[in-house]
Order: structure tokens, then sequence, then C-alpha cells
């Protein structure tokens, strides 16, 4: 607090935050350590700092490789400190995975006792991110655990992140895509192209583009009647909606005795020819 007392600040640049040794030599030049009734100090070959600093976040990432995850797979989030921290019971992290679900809440999974600890994120049913990244800079919560420093001051960690996008962010580090979200029947419509009073097309809308290559019509169903195929008119079929490959709709071509309405179904039997976007 005041020159001429017993303690002596050194300006340093250290990297981390982890404990430093610190130490002295007498050279006997004129301009050694000195009390105040001129005695030298006597070297001191090292002494441990007394570590007061907490440790703080540096960087979050993950080892996941940059690609589009759908539901069911696995992203590691991993939260790097300036120093190894203890952890204890179970803290989380806010994800951001847009429209519908908004946010998802991932489980701390292991680290502790070092300085990265690992969230495992489950893609669920409905998360979307062009670019994945946490909530906010306020989205590392304890949820009634702790996470201190790793040395004997145990001082609470500064649970602080970069802000979303920001350099040291999940979503400036990777490039994470999040496509949850399955493709649904939005409406169909029936055709008679030939006139000839019976059904022998249907249109089927999905909720978004699908691969038109990935899927067999036997995974399609009708009310009545049969469905003979895809249809093999120029692009992918010759009425005005499904006018290209690859887009929100397929064309069945069906047979349908008559005009009444029918309904049609679709099973997803994961053998590798599913509709899928």
């Amino acid at each position: 607090a005041a020159d001429n007392d017993k303690y002596i600040t050194l300006e340093v640049s250290v990297t981390g935050t982890a404990t430093v040794s610190v130490g002295y030599t007498d050279n006997n030049l004129g301009n050694d350590l000195e009390d105040l009734a001129s005695n030298d100090a006597a070297t001191n070959a090292s002494i441990t700092v007394d570590d007061q600093a907490a440790p703080v976040v540096k960087d979050v990432s993950s080892n996941s490789t940059n690609a589009t995850y759908q539901a069911g797979d696995v992203i590691d989030v991993l939260v790097t400190f300036s120093e190894a921290v203890d952890v204890t019971n179970t803290p989380q992290i806010l994800l951001a995975v847009g429209s519908p679900n908004t946010s998802q809440t991932v489980d701390y999974t292991s680290g502790t006792v070092s300085t990265v600890l690992r969230f495992d994120y489950t893609v669920q049913s409905g998360d979307v991110s062009s670019d994945l990244d946490y909530v906010g800079i306020g989205s590392l919560i304890l949820n009634g655990g702790t996470i201190k420093d790793g040395s004997s001051n145990t001082n609470n960690a500064v649970l602080t992140l970069a802000a979303p996008g920001a350099s040291n962010s999940l979503g400036n580090n990777k490039a994470l895509v999040i496509d949850g979200v399955h493709p649904t029947f939005v409406k169909a419509w029936q055709y008679d192209t030939d006139g000839d009073g019976n059904i022998d097309e249907i249109v089927v809308e999905l909720s978004e583009a699908v691969s038109d290559a990935s899927v067999v019509f036997g995974d399609f169903t009708l009310g009545s009647g049969s469905i003979t195929g895809f249809s093999g008119a120029t692009g992918a079929s010759a009425n005005t909606k499904d006018a290209a490959d690859n887009d929100k709709y397929i064309t069945l071509e069906v047979s349908v005795t008559g005009t009444a309405t029918v309904s049609v179904g679709y099973t997803d039997n994961n053998l590798g020819n599913d509709l899928e976007d």
C-alpha cells in the first residue's frame, strides 16, 4: 500500500493463471534489495507464489468436424480456462438452436482437474443452426455446482464467455451446421392427366426440399389403388408444381380407379433409401 514497506509488486507477463514461482539473486552490484538499515536481502532460490488470480474462460471450441449434424448426432463443446479447474456437480452451457426449440441446455461431461471442460450436445429433433454457437456471454452456468481454481486458493472461476460470433467463441472457431428438422407432408394433389376418369398422378408437397434420388416409391402407400413409380417426365414431372428434381415436391405415378379423394402415406424404414432433405 505504500513505498518502503515489506512488499514488492512485480509487473509480469505470464500466460494463463496457473501458479508460478519467483526467485531473487543478490548480485552485489549496489542495486540490491535491502532493508531500511541497508542490509542486503539474501538470495532466494525460489518461492511458490500464492495464487490470487481466478480462472477465466479463454476459448470455446469443439473437436467435432465442421459438417452438418442431424437429430441424434453428438457434438462435443470444449470450454478452455486459463488454468486447471475443479468441478463439482453438473454445470451446463446453453446453445442457440433456432426455432422452434430456441436453445438446448447441455450438461458438463468431463474435464475436472484440467483446463478444458467438455459438454456433449446431442442434436434434438427441431434443432436448427447455420453456425452453432451458445446463446450469450452468460451461457455457462453452474446449475448448483461449482467451477473453482484447482490450486489452494479455490477462487471461483469467472464464467463470462466471448460474445457469440466473436473471437474465441464457438461460432467463430467452428462451422457446425445443425439440421434437426425432418421433412413432413404439407399437402397433396391428385390428377387425371389423360382424362380417362381415373387418378394417375399424385403430387406430395413437403416442408422442405428433399432428395429425389434418396427414396424408393415402395415406401409410399395409398388409401386405395397402387403406386407404380415416380414420374419419368422431363425434370421431376410434367406437372407445374414438381418442376425440378430435389425440390420440395415428389410426384407419384399411381393407378386409382375413379377420381374420388385418396390418402397417401409414407414409412421411414431406415434401409438407407429413405426420404431425406
